[in-house]
């Protein structure tokens, strides 16, 4: 029996999720280091990165390894990593396998970057696993079944579409619109026209409450306190539903289409299967209000969301682990659906 630990890593733009086969999922952090900028020095990754920016404990930025689904930092992105292997893998002298799942749509050149930061960073050896289909894994697909399945992710740094038969991608698309694009679209609206600025946590509020795929929430309000860019003073004002559905309408009718666009791209054959097995939903834009009605009402088919969709494409790494030597899959020019 081998010894070595085997992890399920879910790189996240906004969170990173760690998957341990004993244990489950043991880790949901974000995907931010805080760095020293006088010094280029890590002071602290995750949680401890945003505890350390309230408590203003130095000067300090905030920096997201991560950019839309692409490495932009290989530095930040080896520390974070390195974090978590050390912090999760106990044999320091056995370095761990590593599953990890990465966007579909990358260049091989960023395909590489995310292995060679996970190797950097103390893996021995990386199996990757396009999100959709790990998402797809996690919502109870069977990678061996030859009937379609569409899955829809939106994620914090990109929304992405994927139709799957017999654990492969037959069509995809993504965009770059994602929780993070959401996030910084409300702070320069609202910025633009209140003359406010808003903390990060508001505008999570503002999401939380306000935001709808439909203008289901245009009558109502949430009262924000952010800083007047006038006075440099704190300032609190009224919010509306209708406000944020007029900033968002644009970016969501953009993810909308992109469905519908993959539909009418999917071969005949595998319609009839998808339209029984539903759309499958999944990442924090699952819990946008309305966001499943609104995809149903331009699609006609039912869309079916986990009760976590958070930890659907991690929880899909963990049956990748489980099943790897039976659903190992290779198709004519040897592609494997974990690489």
């Amino acid at each position: 029996m081998s010894i070595r630990k085997i992890i399920g890593i879910d790189l996240g733009t906004t969170n990173t999720r760690v998957y341990d086969p004993d244990k489950g999922v043991v880790l949901n952090m974000p995907t931010v280091v805080a760095v020293n900028p006088s010094q280029r020095r890590v002071v602290a990754v995750g949680e401890d990165a945003i505890k350390a920016l309230k408590q203003n404990e130095e000067d300090l930025d905030i920096i997201f390894p991560l950019s839309q689904g692409t490495i932009n930092d290989f530095n930040l992105a080896q520390a974070l990593l390195e974090y978590i292997i050390e912090d999760y893998v106990k044999w320091k002298i056995i370095k761990p396998s590593v599953f990890l799942s990465i966007p579909c749509g990358l260049t091989d050149v960023e395909k590489r970057a995310y292995k060679q930061v996970t190797i950097a960073s103390g893996a021995v050896d990386v199996k990757t696993i396009e999100q959709p289909l790990a998402t797809a894994f996690g919502l109870g697909y069977d990678p061996l079944s030859k009937g379609g399945v569409l899955v829809v992710n939106i994620g914090g740094g990109a929304a992405e579409v994927a139709i799957l038969s017999y654990g492969k991608l037959v069509r995809f698309d993504s965009t770059k619109i994602g929780g993070l694009f959401f996030n910084n679209q409300i702070i320069r609206s609202i910025k633009k026209d209140y003359n406010i600025l808003l903390s990060s946590d508001t505008v999570e509020n503002i999401k939380r409450d306000l935001l709808s795929a439909t203008n289901s929430k245009s009558n109502e309000k949430l009262s924000v306190t952010g800083i007047n860019l006038r006075t440099l003073l704190p300032e609190e004002n009224s919010i509306s539903g209708f406000d944020i559905f007029s900033y968002m309408r644009y970016e969501i009718d953009r993810i909308i289409n992109m469905i519908t666009n993959i539909i009418w791209q999917t071969p005949p054959e595998l319609i009839p299967d998808i339209v029984e097995n539903g759309i499958m939903l999944s990442g924090g834009g699952a819990i946008i209000n309305n966001m499943s009605d609104r995809i149903k009402l331009a699609t006609g088919i039912d869309v079916k969301i986990s009760k976590e969709p958070l930890l659907d494409a991690i929880s899909g790494i963990g049956i990748a682990i489980k099943n790897w030597d039976n659903y190992r899959i290779n198709d004519s020019s040897k592609k494997e659906w974990v690489l």
